[in-house]
């Protein structure tokens, strides 16, 4: 029986890097969906050349885009993507330099690298707002799975195979699909912040310049700078439990009104400043159970951290999860603080995980007998899975109240299509 043949030590260089590009790019194109559980088997089974594995990360990951190409909202209130298909078109129709800058000022200036990209692909595709969720989308995909690589090999370098597992769970749950093309500027915000974050803690370059594209896309990444600037300083633990005071504290007040009285200090009016007051009403919006769950989940995640971080034996030990200790600590307290708001609340769980990701990642890694451990990362993929099946049937429901469907919720069509089916689809 054939184990773990490297093939990157079989590779010839470049030639061979570009056949197995071509050949893997063939395959996905003729089955872009299921393609993807065939190339993370083969990442499992063999060990490819870095080029040619983050290849294939970009192909799942457009994958997920060519499937977000097919969206349409169908529910009897537009859905979020049902905005961004005619803000598209708004963008489209712009054609002087003057009126391109009113637009910024109006619509772009708490996301202007988003407004801006999406104006450049109004250029390149001037009437075909599909190719907006679909660039978002793998957008989120992509430095989602580079995030889950550089967390699994922070903490283990051989740990290859466990970054493919990781992967798949993201994949079938931890990443919520429905989310993904629902709120992309967030979305595609924190998964760029992820990979930033890694970037940090792994002391590699173009952290910083990931930070800045991260909060340029939307502003809602401003609140998780803390996680950025503090998860690798040694001394915070010491504060931690005073701040999960403060944050409880806070937990009880709505926090986009406390936001409003702040900023209103210093500036009257402007675009920020109206999406404060406008989502400070929390009176539209419920909290559902899985919410709720998805909060618990992270927190216990959190605990356990914690008691695998105290009865860790090495100081070298204890250096290495600490500052994951930290950035989870913070991350949490920011959820917290956003428990009085019910928009922001609902939002942050959703869009929460490269967090999840991280906390799964460190599961792997915790001090415990092993089938305990298999049982807990089971019981959290199985969790994930169940909340991002249960999201997609209850928000993919033509006629419900607010609901989105994916080339009109054919999975046949969605698992045998190929490239140019998935393009020739036409949002009604």
């Amino acid at each position: 029986m054939i184990k773990n043949i490297n093939i990157a030590e079989k590779s010839g260089g470049g030639l061979d890097t570009l056949a197995f590009a071509a050949f893997f790019f063939v395959g996905w194109f003729i089955f872009p969906v299921i393609s993807v559980f065939i190339f993370l088997a083969l990442l499992y089974k063999f060990n490819f050349d870095r080029r040619v594995e983050t290849f294939l990360f970009f192909l799942m990951a457009l994958s997920f885009g060519l499937v977000a190409y097919t969206t349409q909202s169908v529910g009897i209130k537009e859905s979020d993507i049902a905005r961004y298909y005619f803000s598209y078109s708004l963008i489209t129709d712009i054609q002087a330099t003057k009126i391109f800058l009113l637009s910024f000022l109006l619509y772009g200036n708490d996301n202007p690298l988003f407004f801006a990209i999406t104006f450049l692909l109004t250029r390149l595709f001037p009437n075909n707002p599909q190719i907006l969720p679909m660039f978002w989308v793998s957008v989120t995909y992509f430095f989602s799975f580079l995030t889950i690589r550089e967390c699994v090999l922070y903490f283990s370098p051989e740990s290859r195979k466990t970054y493919i597992l990781i992967i798949f769970f993201a994949c079938i749950g931890i990443i919520t699909f429905f989310t993904v093309t629902e709120i992309l500027k967030q979305v595609a915000s924190v998964s760029v912040f992820g990979y930033a974050l890694m970037l940090k803690l792994t002391k590699k370059r173009g952290a910083a310049a990931l930070l800045l594209v991260s909060v340029l896309i939307h502003f809602s990444s401003l609140l998780l700078l803390p996680v950025y600037y503090l998860c690798t300083k040694q001394k915070i633990l010491r504060y931690l439990p005073f701040l999960f005071f403060i944050s409880l504290v806070l937990s009880f007040f709505n926090f986009n009104e406390i936001l409003v009285n702040i900023i209103s200090l210093f500036v009257k009016q402007g675009d920020l400043l109206n999406r404060l007051q406008y989502y400070q009403d929390i009176q539209r919006w419920t909290i559902s159970f899985r919410f709720y769950a998805e909060f618990i989940l992270y927190f216990l995640i959190i605990i356990l951290l914690y008691w695998d971080y105290f009865i860790a034996k090495t100081q070298k030990d204890k250096n290495q999860k600490r500052p994951f200790l930290v950035l989870h600590s913070i991350a949490f307290f920011i959820l917290l603080i956003n428990r009085g708001n019910v928009h922001n609340f609902i939002r942050y769980i959703m869009g929460y995980f490269p967090f999840y990701i991280m906390a799964m990642v460190q599961l792997f890694h915790i001090r415990i007998v092993k089938n305990e451990k298999i049982a807990l990362i089971l019981f959290a993929a199985c969790f994930y899975f169940y909340s991002n099946v249960k999201l997609l049937s209850a928000q993919t429901v033509r006629g419900g109240e607010y609901a989105n469907s994916y080339m009109n919720n054919n999975v046949t069509g969605i698992l045998s299509s190929n490239v140019v089916n998935f393009l020739n689809f036409r949002v009604k």
